[in-house]
Parts: C-alpha cells; structure tokens; sequence
C-alpha cells in the first residue's frame, strides 16, 4: 500500500514530537508499505533516508488558501492508497481514502485562543468538521478525546480507534550528564525549583498556577519555579501575572529549549507541575516521569487516564488545592519516592514502538474495510 504522511508540523512542539516519533518508529519496522512524507523543505534531511520513503516538500503553512489549493494539488499528484493527516487539517475537497489523528478538541471548549476572531473558529470548525465527516477511519490520542469527539460528532462512533502516544526515553530518561550544572546555570537556574512545560494559552492554567506557588513560597519553598515556552498575540501575559503576584525573583522563563536541555530540566526538577484545564493526551508529565521526576497534577479530562496512579491530583480551579498538593508532596520524602516508582512503570505502557505498530495495523483495517467496500460494490453492480 501507498501511504501519504501529512508531516507539515514537524516544527511545532507537541505535535511536531508526534510526527517525528510515529514516521520514525513506522519505518524502522519491517512492513510492506511505501510512505510519500509531505513535509517543509527544512526537514528533507531528517526523513530522505528513512527507508521505503519519498519526501515531497510542500509549504507547511496551515489555516491557510494554500492548505486548500497547493497542498492539495500535491496530494493528488501522488495518488495515495491512503493518507494519513496527523492533525486535522486536510484540505476540505481532498476525497481520496485518508484516515486522520485527532490529538484534542481544545477549540471547542476553549475557542479563538489563537485567533480571536468568529471567523477564524468557524474556520477552525469547518476544517475539523470536513476531516472527521470524510475519513474513513479516526485515530484518537486517548478514550477522552474519543469520548469528547463522539460527544459533537457520534456518526463517526464505529470509525475511531484509541491509539496512545509515546514517550522517547531515548531522550527523556534518568541517566544525567556531566555538565547538567552548567547547563542550569545557562538558563539562570541557580537553586532548586519547580517546573512547567507547555504553550500559554489560557487553557494551561499559568495564572493558577503562579497563584499556587505564591502560596507555596508564603509557606517556606525556598527554591524557584521554571515556566518554559513563550507567548504569542493571543496567549496571556505571564510577565505581566508574575509582577502582579511579586515574583519576578522566584520564577524563571528561559524561552523554548530543546529536546536536550528540556531533558535536564525534568531531571533536575524537585516535582513537575501540570496544572492543565484540558488535555487531549498531555505529554510532558509522561516525560517527566521518564526522567525520574515526581509528577503533581490536574485530575481532569484525559490526565487521570494518561498519568494512572503515578500523579499527585489536584483541582486545577482551586489555586490553594494545587499548592496544597505541591506542598505536600515537597514535604514528604515517602511520597516522592512512591510517585517516581509508580512513574516508572506507568511510562511502560507508551512506547512509539506500540503506537507504531498499532497505526500500522490500523491502516490495514481501514484499507480492508475499503476493498470490501469495493467488492460488495462490484457484486450489486454484477447482479443488475
């Protein structure tokens, strides 16, 4: 079979680790597929040499006319058994057979985040409509997103499959380096401290979560909290949340990091905090527990089925529950300990190498629900 990989969001964060990960552990395995990869030009020397791949580089632009006119030329050009869109963005007048992944609907419960305006969401809505309504076949993250995504779309309940991510422990483990000090020191991390991972939009929760560790500092913490990543137009105003809140010494923001040093920061972390409103997967607690760290967290949306019982909970609308469970985690050696054991095992159940096979074996599916398609096709047209 001739499978096309929408890889456009190689550069974003979350889902760009999806796309490396998934295309990477797909074709190391032994199968019986070609895969055209569609990817930005910058990319070419990363995915050209993987076996049994062509690459095809196309603007990665998204939400854009050229998503619906260029791209979409090129999709046709190669003429795909299947194609795989690893978010939702296919073009709307794409109808050759294509399954997609559909990782959260955040929009739809925290809309115009990105873009404020009505017709950016109908926009955003549209798209996601088109791509879920047309596919033969949904991929989802976790039996949240399922749940969320059959809640606004239940025609499509006998189409989805539940295929978790994984975590590259390759990276993200335990084992420190020499230099992880200086490493530190380079970022302006110079005592102990909590830390965060992930973009500042609103449903991330920063501001409850600098409310929190104002508290935890008002009842001793010495040590500091580490907010990666940067804001946008749309995103709040952290700097601005944390001179409100007096804490411009005790909360560092070091920027977007890479893989490497994000690496260094789990480990060294006292406790990673995720104090998330929404989550369509969640990964970084899963790679801050590959790193050793113990993980304190929101019990909401997919979280509690992602993080099993390897989390400390909290209410993430209750900013004294959230520095109540930091505390109290910070406090006791014992439960620590306990977290991060339970965080080892839990990473367990979320390799690439499972995630991989799984989509393999879930394009076969697809594709046998296809010819059977066909044939029944052929059969009734026989008959007349």
């Amino acid at each position: 079979m001739r499978i096309g990989i929408d890889a456009r969001a190689l550069s974003w964060a979350g889902l760009g680790r999806y796309s490396h990960n998934l295309l990477n552990s797909m074709s190391s395995l032994n199968n019986i597929h070609d895969f055209v990869v569609f990817g930005s030009k910058k990319f070419a020397s990363e995915i050209i040499d993987l076996p049994k791949v062509k690459f095809v580089p196309v603007d990665d632009s998204y939400y854009s006319l050229k998503e619906q006119t260029l791209f979409l030329r090129s999709l046709l050009r190669e003429k795909m058994d299947l194609m795989h869109f690893l978010h939702f963005n296919a073009p709307v007048f794409y109808r050759r057979p294509f399954v997609v992944t559909i990782h959260d609907l955040t929009r739809f419960f925290f809309p115009a985040q990105k873009n404020t305006s009505h017709f950016h969401q109908w926009a955003y809505e549209e798209v996601f409509r088109s791509a879920v309504i047309h596919s033969q076949g949904i991929i989802s993250v976790s039996e949240c997103t399922k749940s969320d995504l059959i809640r606004y779309f239940p025609q499509v309940n006998d189409r989805v499959d539940v295929i978790y991510e994984g975590v590259n422990t390759n990276i993200f483990n335990p084992r420190r380096g020499e230099n992880e000090e200086d490493d530190l020191k380079g970022l302006g991390i110079d005592s102990s401290y909590l830390l965060f991972v992930g973009v500042w939009m609103n449903h991330k929760n920063i501001f409850r979560l600098l409310e929190a560790f104002k508290e935890v500092v008002e009842n001793g913490y010495q040590g500091k909290l580490v907010i990666t990543g940067k804001g946008r137009v749309h995103d709040i105003n952290v700097s601005q949340i944390i001179s409100k809140l007096d804490l411009n010494s005790r909360v560092i923001l070091p920027g977007n990091v890479s893989d490497s040093l994000l690496a260094v920061l789990y480990r060294n972390a006292d406790i990673f905090v995720f104090p998330s409103l929404y989550e369509g997967f969640g990964l970084p607690p899963l790679e801050a527990m590959a790193c050793g760290t113990p993980v304190v967290a929101s019990g909401v949306s997919s979280i509690p089925e992602i993080l099993g019982d390897a989390a400390e909970y909290f209410d993430p609308l209750n900013s004294n529950d959230i520095s109540n469970a930091i505390i109290k985690v910070i406090n006791s050696r014992i439960i620590r300990s306990k977290l991060v054991a339970s965080g080892t095992g839990q990473i367990n159940s979320f390799q690439w190498e499972k995630t991989a096979k799984e989509t393999l074996a879930f394009y076969d599916k697809v594709q046998q629900k296809l010819q059977n398609k066909t044939e029944i096709a052929i059969s009734a047209q026989t008959a007349r």
